[in-house]
């Protein structure tokens, strides 16, 4: 049987530009195939090079390369996809070299090579959410200080009473019982302890800088309106999923009551 054509099949997969290689095997088996692949994973059919009997397993092998997610698009130099494929070739026949597995600066450099070149490939897009976001967020907060009564502190926050209390005044050093809910700038609900039905404590010091600097501005029984632009509240980096980088938000907020020590 002609040994690795499958092999061949992905490195052509994985590759931008042409190249030529040779397929190992039997003599009778050995050729040079010269392919031109348009854009990763974007290769054109070679079906005519695939035997009868090879063509379940060149099947298999696309379908295996279609679920390796954005790892094609980030091995760019031959070496690497040879490497790669003499790696898959390996572990299907049982030659590993353990020396190579056991060398723990092989499988960091793999990490420091794919992290920077995912992140220049991503770098585009990011950069375009953050604008969008940036936009968004001005216009929250352009719309919040137009109210009346919102005040602007010194750091940014904008802050609008609805309801004034008449207990204590929360300190950095106080717990509070409060009920809240936040709301990014399209207006979707990210978080609600209304919804939750349940009120939640948390210490003031350790909330986000927004938060924390809002409470003390309130007493026990107040209510207001946070708008809390993104560097007081999760920055760059966001809040997982839920809240992305560059994102101001805003908290109708409630205060229960104000635990201090």
């Amino acid at each position: 049987d002609c040994v690795l054509t499958y092999f061949a099949m992905l490195k052509s997969a994985v590759t931008n530009g042409a190249m030529a290689f040779r397929v190992a095997g039997r003599a009778s088996c050995r050729r040079i195939m010269r392919v031109n692949v348009p854009s990763v994973l974007q290769a054109r059919s070679f079906s005519a090079s695939v035997s009868d009997a090879e063509k379940p397993w060149y099947m298999l092998g696309v379908e295996v390369t279609s679920q390796m997610g954005e790892l094609p698009k980030d091995l760019r130099e031959d070496y690497e996809i040879q490497g790669f494929v003499k790696g898959i070739e390996a572990k299907l026949r049982g030659t590993t070299d353990d020396a190579i597995l056991k060398d723990a600066s092989l499988g960091q450099k793999v990490t420091d090579v794919l992290s920077a070149r995912r992140n220049e490939r991503e770098a585009p897009l990011k950069e375009a959410q953050k604008k969008e976001a940036e936009a968004a967020s001005l216009d929250l907060l352009v719309a919040a200080q137009e109210k009346e009564g919102a005040v602007t502190t010194d750091s940014g926050l904008v802050i609008r009473t609805t309801q004034e209390g008449t207990g204590a005044t929360a300190t950095m050093e106080s717990q509070v019982v409060v009920h809240y809910e936040g709301r990014l700038p399209d207006g979707k609900v990210f978080d609600s302890s209304l919804q939750r039905g349940e009120p939640a404590t948390f210490p003031v010091a350790n909330l986000i800088p927004g938060w924390s600097e809002g409470l003390t501005l309130m007493k026990e029984g107040g209510k207001a309106v946070m708008t809390i632009p993104s560097n007081l509240a999760y920055g760059h980096v966001g809040a997982g999923s839920v809240i992305p980088p560059h994102t101001a938000i805003e908290f109708d907020v409630e205060v229960i009551e104000v635990k201090n020590a």
